[in-house]
């Protein structure tokens, strides 16, 4: 009597995406861990001046555990030859941790999205202060028009001839309330204000050129539509949900099955593939007509016949391009390890 047996193997190329899942996977759970256990201060200690939460490690800890194992759960849940039972203990315990990774990953996400939106990170609001300094600035110094240099100016204004009982009675033209002394202040007003245009267009020209090359270094982030917030949240959790899937059930994704046949271990069924002694091979008659005698059995006689040993190297052979080690035949017909090492040898070559 034989029966089927299912068997999973993952390739060893195809741990490289299901690794950098479980890594991208478990550092999530772990950073949101630890960034939850930081909010208790009181189980915060100083390490060489750097402050370590003792919550947050243990929480880290839990959170590697849940991911370690949430794809063990799957893969005990989704294997064909498992006990029903712990399949079903395996497959709630999967779904359970499953959630909980999807949610630490889609909040990263999310988070993260959050900080652009409203401008956490303060770029938008540096490039409006530097745009507001500069736009002041330039559109002051556009004011100012185009007033002679200063030494020019200073030049008519001590060439400009007043009256001195005028000049002294407004106080250098200070006051000019009377009607007589505002129209014989009136020159001297004017080139004292021109004066006065030169003196910050001279002030204003290198702060606009700073502020103009800071502005270019700048760049301001665009702020989201709804649309954009709507479909931000939705990639969140589905890119959450792809991360923590591939670890989760990447091996499940990426294993190649195999069947094999083995017999059951019955004492009357215990032979070898080599003819019994006393047979009848040619079938003329005797006690066994042709039949092989059993085997003696004993601890050391395999449970299976050589030439279904020989069929089964072949299919595996063809199935994976090399041939069984000695360990895998052993594994899948139950044989002792010297009877699997010969074997191996004489069926597969």
């Amino acid at each position: 009597m034989q029966n089927d047996t299912t068997h999973w193997r993952v390739s060893p190329a195809a741990w490289v995406p299901i690794s950098l899942a479980i890594v991208a996977e478990s550092v999530s759970n772990a950073l949101r861990a630890y960034g939850l256990g930081t909010h208790l201060d009181r189980f915060t200690v100083n390490i060489q001046g750097q402050p370590v939460s003792i919550a947050g490690a243990v929480l880290v800890l839990a959170a590697v555990a849940v991911s370690l194992s949430q794809a063990r759960a799957a893969w005990v849940a989704l294997t064909p030859s498992g006990p029903v039972r712990q399949r079903i203990v395996a497959g709630i315990a999967a779904c359970l941790l499953f959630s909980i990774s999807i949610t630490a990953m889609a909040s990263h996400i999310l988070e993260a999205q959050r900080a652009k939106v409203s401008d956490e990170g303060g770029a938008r609001g540096r490039y409006d202060r530097a745009k507001a300094a500069y736009d002041t600035a330039a559109d002051e110094l556009a004011k100012l028009g185009n007033p002679r240099p200063v030494p020019v100016i200073q030049a008519e204004v001590q060439s400009t001839k007043i009256d001195m009982s005028v000049w002294r009675r407004s106080q250098q033209c200070a006051d000019i309330s009377r009607d007589d002394t505002k129209t014989a202040c009136e020159p001297i007003l004017k080139l004292y204000k021109e004066r006065g245009a030169a003196a910050r267009k001279a002030e204003l020209e290198p702060e606009v050129n700073r502020l103009r090359g800071e502005l270019g270094k700048l760049d301001r982030p665009a702020e989201a539509t709804a649309s954009e917030d709507a479909v931000s949240g939705i990639w969140a959790w589905i890119m959450g949900l792809g991360v923590v899937f591939v670890a989760t059930f990447g091996t499940v994704i990426f294993a190649s099955v195999a069947q094999a046949r083995t017999a059951t271990a019955a004492a009357d069924t215990r032979q070898t593939s080599f003819p019994a002694l006393g047979g009848d091979p040619e079938g003329s008659g005797g006690p066994h007509r042709g039949r092989p005698l059993p085997a003696p059995v004993n601890e050391n006689t395999p449970a299976v016949a050589k030439g279904q040993v020989i069929a089964w190297c072949r299919e595996f052979e063809q199935r994976t391009g090399s041939p069984p080690s000695w360990s895998e035949l052993r594994e899948q017909f139950t044989l002792p390890k010297s009877t699997a090492s010969v074997w191996r040898r004489q069926a597969c070559g």
